[in-house]
């Protein structure tokens, strides 16, 4: 909400939406989706990050979340302007790339479920008596 009263947003909106009109891509009268549902979209995009941020243990493991979550909003958008919807990601990458940093920063400085959780793998002969 800060960067749309800073008018940021609008600016980023305005250059990713001519980008996309312009060749290679040139998007001819696109449906555009209300920022109504884009802001929906990143307050359920960012609580998913946070929750699987937090429910995963290892700065590794929560950096691959945030990866995995940038992959799907850039794929999810790019597959939008081919069915020649105008959805511009660029307001829920905001919002889960500070939901991740906030999950990420809060579960390094505390001590998490999750990092408890030991997998133990014991190798085990087992005999198994077949009579044919």
């Amino acid at each position: 909400m800060g960067l749309s009263l800073f008018g940021w947003m609008e600016s980023i909106h305005q250059g990713l939406e001519s980008a996309v009109m312009a060749d290679p891509i040139a998007v001819s009268e696109p449906w555009i989706i209300p920022i109504e549902v884009q802001w929906g979209l990143s307050l359920v995009a960012s609580i998913l990050t946070s929750m699987f941020t937090l429910m995963s243990s290892g700065l590794l493991r929560r950096a691959f979340v945030l990866l995995m979550a940038l992959i799907s909003l850039v794929g999810f958008s790019m597959s939008c302007v081919l069915w020649n919807v105008l959805w511009l990601a660029h307001l829920e990458l905001v919002s889960v790339v500070w939901a991740w940093v906030c999950s990420a920063v809060y579960a390094a400085q505390h001590k998490m479920p999750c990092d408890d959780v030991q997998v133990v793998l014991r190798k085990e002969r087992v005999q198994l008596d077949v009579n044919i």
